[in-house]
């Protein structure tokens, strides 16, 4: 395990931009995975993720942090492929796994409650961290 972390988005919060993970982690390869682990169920009203399938192909916006700039760039670049975009509700209980480059982003909460999920981000045994290469 490399780390966990808490994500909760206030109560009427808005998107998180699109973005891969893997831009984040200061770690010697990119054979990681990160399970989505929703502490309740996310309707759609509420922000679940929404993915870009087979985005991990694409290197532009990999060097991007979490922006309305990353939002606008991948945004755009996602546009011009054939990618399908998956966003589903979560029943209490589902779990989601992606790997560190492929591109995703959250819904906003438009509900009165806090959204809670967890993550855990698993890495390859061999991994080692590195010196970090962003301020992110």
């Amino acid at each position: 395990m490399y780390h966990d972390q808490a994500l909760y988005k206030e109560a009427h919060g808005g998107i998180t931009p699109w973005h891969a993970d893997q831009y984040y982690w200061p770690l010697d390869n990119d054979r990681t995975i990160t399970a989505w682990i929703p502490l309740q169920a996310i309707p759609k009203n509420i922000g679940p993720l929404e993915f870009s399938a087979g985005s991990h192909q694409i290197q532009e916006g990999r060097d991007l942090g979490i922006s309305d700039s990353s939002e606008e760039i991948i945004e755009n670049r996602l546009r011009v492929t054939d990618f399908k975009h998956i966003t589903e509700p979560f029943d209490l209980g589902e779990v989601s796994f992606h790997s560190g480059w492929v591109f995703h982003r959250a819904g906003a909460n438009s509900t009165d409650e806090m959204r809670r999920v967890m993550t855990v981000i698993y890495m390859d045994k061999e991994t080692r961290l590195k010196k970090p290469e962003n301020d992110g």
